[in-house]
């Protein structure tokens, strides 16, 4: 899925039998230079038929720096929460 000329959005599926099923969900946010800010991921639920949570990535722009921030889905919580050992701050070769 598009909008303004960026992925916004995407389906995967996956063979099962002889049919194509659900198998993941993404979708994309971006900034007002078009740099993703933001990407979610579900994951289909057969049992429950229906999408449920599981990561969200968080992507911070300062100068020529990039921060990736990751959050897990916690059902207890209902809420994503931070996994601070796999957060990564590195230099955009871009910029």
């Amino acid at each position: 899925e598009e909008k303004d000329g960026v992925m916004v959005g995407q389906t995967v599926y996956k063979m099962d039998g002889g049919t194509l099923a659900n198998y993941m969900k993404h979708s994309y946010k971006y900034d007002d230079q078009k740099r993703m800010t933001e990407s979610e991921t579900m994951k289909w639920n057969s049992g429950k038929n229906a999408w449920e949570n599981d990561l969200r990535v968080c992507y911070a722009y300062q100068g020529k720096t990039l921060t990736t921030t990751y959050y897990k889905w916690n059902n207890k919580q209902k809420a994503y929460v931070l996994v601070p050992e796999m957060t990564v701050t590195m230099d955009n070769p871009n910029l």
